[in-house]
């Protein structure tokens, strides 16, 4: 696991320094003092170092809408959403770096929103999803807090300070919830 974080926090500096475009696989491996048959035992392609993170945060996604102690949909799609942000929350400086290099790179921003979307996929797929109808109220409640998880993150990561990812989360949740009344 050291190996690996330094692999991301190499990729990180590099892509910082010289632009995502300017970076070799061979000038991460050897910044992070490995080898380049060891960057790719733990990457695909260099892209992947930007989203390493994406399966924890997944994890924790599913992790909360299943202990989610509610059985109303859009309580437990909340709660799988403030599970993501507790990971998330601790990490804003590094984050807001990497959301820099995601900024520059049409295709990476592609991927930033294909991920949103296998996360959808993901909460759908549980086994535990009961009925139809509760399957589409799930469905539903889950694209909604990840638009606002998505929002909020954005607002939150371009700023250095200010309210937190969750304030930013819950501020679009409510704009939400009045628009749905209105």
């Amino acid at each position: 696991q050291q190996l690996r974080a330094a692999l991301i926090e190499s990729a990180q500096h590099l892509f910082a320094e010289r632009g995502f475009d300017n970076v070799s696989v061979d000038g991460i491996a050897e910044r992070a003092q490995a080898s380049r048959r060891t960057f790719f035992r733990y990457f695909g392609v260099k892209e992947d170092v930007l989203f390493a993170q994406d399966d924890t945060l997944l994890a924790a996604l599913l992790d909360g809408i299943r202990r989610a102690d509610d059985p109303d949909p859009a309580a437990q799609a909340r709660a799988g959403v403030n599970a993501v942000i507790a990971v998330l929350e601790p990490q804003r400086a590094e984050l807001r770096q990497r959301q820099l290099i995601l900024d520059s790179v049409p295709t990476l921003q592609d991927r930033t929103i294909a991920k949103y979307a296998r996360w959808e996929r993901a909460a759908l797929a549980r086994e535990d999803a009961r009925e139809e109808e509760y399957h589409q109220e799930l469905g539903l409640a889950v694209a909604a807090a990840l638009l606002c998880l998505r929002l909020g993150y954005e607002a939150w990561v371009s700023a250095t300070d200010g309210p937190g990812l969750q304030d930013h989360v819950d501020a679009g949740a409510d704009r939400l919830a009045r628009r749905r009344r209105n």
